[in-house]
């Protein structure tokens, strides 16, 4: 038999990693967004199908646009990669190659690493494309306060709405 607490153990460690791993997907969406397509003349909902039509592609198609459109140093493509390759592995083999560690403790154990190594991964990398999100942002006359205060509505809105995710745009002066 399973250990039912080794199952949760397995199970929440894997939540945990694919929440960082969407968190850093959809950073990567607002990112190529904002770096390949925005512009002055192009408009609020012309923006929101671009982001969409990024968020139906796959990590790989994504960072094969980001490799194709922006300059990225050959340590940090092979970090991509090798993200992409542990992110895909933990989608689409994992279960298949090691559920039974479930019945062997210290190859639980070894397993739960992985997974978290990833999650530390997606969350390193998230962290990462934020800044250049905010960077980006900031070069085109946003000041990083107006970024807090809407940011800091956001969550309000979020908190009053028990985090119901479908806001209105939040628009503030951009004086």
């Amino acid at each position: 038999k399973i250990n039912p607490a080794n199952l949760e153990l397995l199970h929440c460690r894997i939540g945990n990693a694919l929440w960082h791993i969407q968190a850093f997907e959809d950073t990567l969406c607002y990112y190529l967004t904002m770096a390949l397509h925005l512009s002055a003349e192009i408009a609020e909902k012309e923006a929101s199908a671009i982001l969409d039509n990024y968020r139906k592609k796959t990590l790989g198609i994504l960072l094969k646009k980001l490799s194709g459109a922006t300059e990225i140093s050959d340590d940090f493509e092979s970090r991509l990669s090798k993200f992409l390759n542990e992110r895909n592995w933990l989608i689409h083999r994992s279960r298949r190659e090691k559920h039974t560690v479930l019945y062997n403790p210290a190859k639980l154990r070894s397993l739960c690493n992985r997974i978290d190594a990833i999650a530390v991964e997606a969350l390193d990398l998230n962290k990462l494309f934020c800044e250049y999100v905010l960077s980006w942002t900031e070069s085109h006359g946003i000041k990083r306060q107006q970024i807090d205060e809407v940011a800091n509505l956001i969550v309000k809105y979020w908190q009053k709405t028990n985090g119901y995710l479908s806001m209105p745009y939040c628009h503030t002066s951009t004086s």
